[in-house]
């Protein structure tokens, strides 16, 4: 009956009205009354309203002023998502165009896995998704291969341990930290792919490093990968669990959440690659193709103090005033490099921080021993090269490689070839 809608009732049921008195000037069963606020209070506030790009202007925004107006603000939602609206292969869906695709068209040709990684790849935020039919066809066949990798690495891996295997399982936190943060700002573009595309990456890094992953490192690897990616590709993640030999459901297993790495590990392991890349672009430019020796020669100790005075030095971009660095460090550069000090302080400066980025001093306040990290790689040097590998900081190079270990930056040792 609409006479029993009085305002005492709203407020018994949404405010902070009486239930008995609601109950007596309406006539409604005050267990009732009790009963709707209970469902009430449970579903508010809302977590979460996801709509379109195209709703803020009105809907969204008016519902801010409701809720504000009406209500305490224990009760105002906590969150809202906004998307936009789904491209194919970067057009609008139109009928007349024949790129106009349902669900049900979608699930019945690829399945619903590889529709709903289609759809998470295509975008995030406020910028429209992009279905690429490109990516629809592939998908399938990555998901297999995600498949046929965890039924045959299953119990695989030696026992030994392998100084590498830390840096490894620090890559798994640091990507599963990464993940997680993006998850929780409904980032799952950026999640899903850290998880399936960048972390299978560095797997493969760490098998080339390695020869072969640790037992318990590579039952960590896919585990996490299989919890990573379940709430986007649920059927796939739930058969590769029961193929690496889990009994219970991975959906009621946690997402992966990870921790913030410890940069000295992860510097290290970029040093060697960084190098490797570096030695391959050497040797290919000079047309060498069997090296007899390589010689990497690390910074000196002065340019790795004259990077971290520069760090100090930076400004919330990471620039630095070339006259205040040179008046700070030339000081404490020894004699005999102050010529060479004054033109690297010039070149890194003006040539090398452009070029590392705004948070450039973050990673060059690191206590990194550069000879150390690559005198333990030499192994791994010399059977990629095929030839003597060894190790020198430029203040002890030989007098025919003086010159060439002048080159050298902190984190980019020059490289001797003969």
């Amino acid at each position: 009956d609409e006479k029993q809608l009085t305002e005492s009732l709203f407020e018994a049921i949404f405010g902070d009205g009486n239930t008995k008195s609601a109950s007596e000037e309406t006539g409604i069963n005050q267990a009732t009354i009790i009963k709707w606020r209970n469902e009430f209070n449970y579903w508010y506030p809302y977590d979460l309203r996801v709509s379109g790009k195209d709703l803020v202007q009105n809907h969204l925004s008016f519902s801010l002023y409701n809720h504000t107006a009406m209500f305490d603000s224990d009760k105002w939602p906590k969150g809202f998502a906004v998307n936009g609206w789904v491209l194919v292969d970067g057009e609008k869906m139109s009928k007349s165009k024949g790129n106009f695709f349902t669900l049900n068209e979608l699930n019945t040709k690829y399945g619903a896995d590889v529709v709903r990684f289609t759809l998470c790849n295509a975008g995030e935020g406020l910028d429209d998704p992009n279905w690429e039919l490109s990516f629809a066809e592939t998908a399938g066949k990555k998901l297999n291969n995600w498949l046929k990798f965890v039924k045959e690495n299953k119990g695989k891996g030696r026992t030994i341990n392998h100084p590498v295997d830390t840096w490894f399982r620090e890559i798994i936190a640091s990507v599963s930290y990464q993940a997680h943060t993006a998850s929780e700002r409904l980032k799952f573009r950026t999640s899903t792919r850290l998880f399936f595309f960048e972390l299978t990456q560095y797997f493969k890094w760490y098998v080339k490093r390695t020869g072969e992953p640790h037992a318990e490192i590579l039952k960590e690897y896919i585990s996490v990968v299989n919890r990573g990616i379940a709430p986007i590709v649920p059927h796939t993640a739930e058969e590769a669990w029961s193929l690496s030999g889990e009994d219970n459901f991975i959906l009621n297993q946690p997402f992966p959440e990870g921790h913030s790495p410890d940069q000295n590990l992860l510097i290290g392991e970029d040093l060697v690659k960084q190098t490797l890349e570096d030695t391959r672009a050497i040797l290919n430019i000079a047309k060498i193709d069997n090296p007899v020796e390589i010689v990497l020669i690390v910074a000196p100790e002065w340019k790795w103090q004259a990077v971290r005075t520069a760090g100090e030095l930076a400004d919330g971009r990471g620039q630095v005033k070339l006259n205040q660095l040179i008046s700070s460090v030339m000081p404490t550069i020894p004699p005999e490099s102050k010529k060479l000090g004054a033109e690297f302080l010039k070149k890194w400066v003006l040539r090398d921080i452009p070029s590392l980025g705004p948070d450039w001093q973050t990673k060059y306040n690191q206590e990194v021993d550069e000879e150390a990290i690559l005198s333990a790689s030499i192994d791994f040097f010399s059977n990629i090269f095929d030839c003597k590998v060894s190790v020198v900081n430029a203040d002890n190079a030989r007098s025919s490689m003086v010159a060439k270990g002048n080159q050298s930056l902190p984190l980019r040792p020059a490289i001797f070839v003969s």
